[in-house]
C-alpha cells in the first residue's frame, strides 16, 4: 500500500496525553482505523520534526498492541496490527 493511501488521523495541533479526553478520542480513532484497515498513520499540525516525533512516540506508548514505524526526517508515524 502506498504511504499516501494509508488512512490517516489528523491528531490536531500538538495533541498529546495531557489533553485528556481529546487525546483519548484521537487514540480511539487511530485504533479503529488500524483494526479496520490493518494499518493507519497519524499526523500532528505542529511546527518541527522534533515535536512531531515526540508526539508519535507518545502515540506508540498509548498503543502497545501495534507495531510502529516512526521516522524523524519524514514525519512518518504508521501503526500496524501485529501478525
Amino acid at each position: 500500500m502506498n504511504y499516501w493511501d494509508i488512512p490517516c488521523v489528523d491528531m490536531g495541533l500538538n495533541t498529546d496525553p495531557y489533553d485528556g479526553e481529546i487525546w483519548e478520542q484521537k487514540v480511539a480513532e487511530f485504533k479503529a482505523l488500524v483494526e479496520e484497515h490493518g494499518v493507519a498513520r497519524a499526523s500532528w499540525s505542529c511546527t518541527g520534526r522534533t515535536r512531531h516525533i515526540m508526539h508519535a512516540h507518545q502515540l506508540r506508548l498509548a498503543c502497545p498492541e501495534y507495531d510502529f514505524e516512526l521516522d524523524y526526517d519524514t514525519y512518518r508515524c504508521v501503526g500496524r496490527k501485529r501478525k
